[in-house]
């Protein structure tokens, strides 16, 4: 291989230096034309979001009526809820009467529960009593005598017979 000079060198760096910046200047130019119709791209979608921008504040308008409407609302269930608050307390009034009513019915059946015990005891006695006295006194008494006494049997036995004994 031959020996290549220095200028040769710096010449052919040059050359190759020159082309790179003519490339590079060739994208420039495409990234550049890209990026415009980007750019153009992005300005019709901006006109668009406007144009949403716009249907939005109308929506909006729309909604500040409503608004205005459900404070007239919200107003009057407040009303609403401040009678609840009274018809609450008269049930925590009617929830207290219930239960003075079911201790008083507990005490009552209790009361009642006492007395048929009670009752049933004493008409159970009394009952007995006078089956007593009906079967004591209702029966005449017939004074039974007493038996004839009869004669005594006797029986007589007879001596057994002595058999005779032998003699030894």
């Amino acid at each position: 291989m031959d020996a290549v000079s220095k200028e040769v060198l710096d010449a052919r760096l040059e050359t190759v230096d020159t082309k790179m910046d003519g490339r590079i200047a060739t994208l420039e130019v495409k990234i550049d034309g890209k990026f415009s119709g980007v750019d153009a791209q992005f300005a019709g979608v901006d006109a668009q979001f406007a144009g949403v921008d716009a249907k939005f504040a109308g929506v909006d308008a729309k909604f500040a009526g409503v608004d205005v409407q459900f404070a007239g609302v919200d107003a009057k269930f407040a009303g609403v809820d401040v009678q609840f608050a009274g018809v609450d307390a008269k049930f925590s009034e009617v929830d207290t009467k219930f239960a003075e009513l079911r201790t008083e019915m507990q005490k009552g059946f209790a009361d009642m529960a006492k007395w048929i015990v009670g009752t049933a005891v004493g008409v159970s006695a009394v009952n007995i009593t006078i089956m007593t006295f009906v079967l004591n006194n209702a029966v005449p008494k017939v004074a039974v005598a007493a038996p004839a006494q009869q004669a005594p049997i006797v029986v007589k036995a007879q001596p057994a017979p002595i058999a005779p004994q032998p003699k030894p």
